[in-house]
């Protein structure tokens, strides 16, 4: 089964390691899509290697969707795409657990995503739908996740036919997975978490973390920060009832205020 790796990369993570292309070896193509100042193009970089040129103003979401393209343009629609950030290390047979799990069932999977010290990062996710938020499972296994994330996601090209592209206007970094995967899932496909596939995240390459919290209204309007608005905003319209929007919406900026006061006191991380 034809199995398309996509790894969008910016600014100083543009040089994937080799260990992480070599523990791909199970896909079909590797496609590495970098934002950045310079115009669009393609060039091969090694047999199954390809390197997609986007703008910078891409983010996440936009490069995704220009790696899915170039992918149907090059090989037709493959069998599953498979969705990771290059700031993750695993295991070589990652690939093949997640497509067998996945050929169990009309389903889209993902791995366990662990911290460095091995405690779950998350497991999937839930929707808090009182505080209008999207919630990690930090557990192996609870239940059937609202929602995963793009660590490690195996989607079916069959979905990306049903479902469509991420939402690249609405949710331009942060969120374009999650809600994907919550579209998906509406649309009857089963989301699922494989407890025997597991990659380990490693949130201190990503630099942008802390200059969005260098303010305290900082995140709320940087499109590389998880509290941005407008796509918080975008996300309740999208998939809470009609009325729920302005009380969830209201009960998210209560609880996003308050991390940030216990940021700004260091009483939690900034991670």
């Amino acid at each position: 089964m034809k199995v398309v790796a996509i790894v969008p990369v910016y600014g100083a993570n543009k040089e994937v390691p080799k260990e992480f292309i070599r523990n791909l070896r199970d896909c079909s193509a590797v496609v590495i899509v970098e934002a950045g100042d310079h115009g669009p193009g393609v060039t091969k970089e090694g047999k199954n290697l390809f390197r997609v040129y986007v703008p910078k103003d891409f983010y996440w979401a936009k490069s995704v969707n220009a790696g899915i393209k170039v992918s149907f343009l090059c090989w037709g629609m493959p069998g599953y795409f498979l969705l990771m950030n290059a700031d993750t290390t695993f295991k070589r047979d990652l690939v093949s657990v997640l497509v067998r799990e996945a050929e169990m069932a009309r389903s889209i999977v993902q791995p366990i995503t662990l911290r460095p010290d091995r405690s779950v990062w998350m497991s999937g996710g839930y929707v808090s739908w009182l505080f209008g938020d999207l919630c990690f499972i930090r557990a192996m296994k609870w239940r059937e996740p609202d929602w995963l994330s793009a660590q490690g996601m195996l989607i079916p090209g069959e979905a990306i036919d049903d479902v469509g592209l991420m939402d690249a206007k609405h949710f331009p970094q942060y969120m374009a997975d999650a809600e994907w995967s919550m579209r998906a899932k509406e649309k009857g496909w089963m989301l699922n978490v494989v407890s025997n596939a597991v990659i380990i995240n490693h949130p201190e390459s990503c630099a942008h973390l802390e200059e969005c919290r260098r303010s305290f209204f900082g995140p709320f309007f940087s499109v590389r920060s998880s509290f941005y608005l407008p796509a918080r905003f975008a996300l309740l319209v999208k998939h809470w009832p009609w009325w729920g929007v302005v009380p969830a919406f209201a009960g998210f900026l209560l609880k996003a205020g308050l991390i940030q006061i216990a940021r700004k006191l260091k009483w939690l991380p900034s991670t």
